[in-house]
């Protein structure tokens, strides 16, 4: 599950970096999966500041993923 490795980063980065969980099966949320192109889940998505996306994972990456991607110790 992606749950307790995106909880123990948003937990540990809070203040640092944003995250945003959409449910995909909600209406407002099946809209955001349409707009950035999200074909599956559990699927992730780096943004940065200006919007511009950084970095996309599909599937359930592990926490040393994740902080290498977002350039984080």
């Amino acid at each position: 599950m992606a749950k307790p490795v995106v909880d123990g980063l948003r937990n540990g980065l809070q203040g640092r970096v944003t995250f945003l969980s959409v449910n995909v099966i909600e209406p407002a949320g099946y809209a955001i999966a349409q707009q950035y192109g999200l074909r599956g889940t559990p699927q992730f998505v780096y943004f940065d500041a200006s919007g511009k996306e950084l970095w996309r994972k599909y599937g359930v990456p592990n926490a040393a993923e994740y902080r290498a991607a977002l350039a984080v110790p």
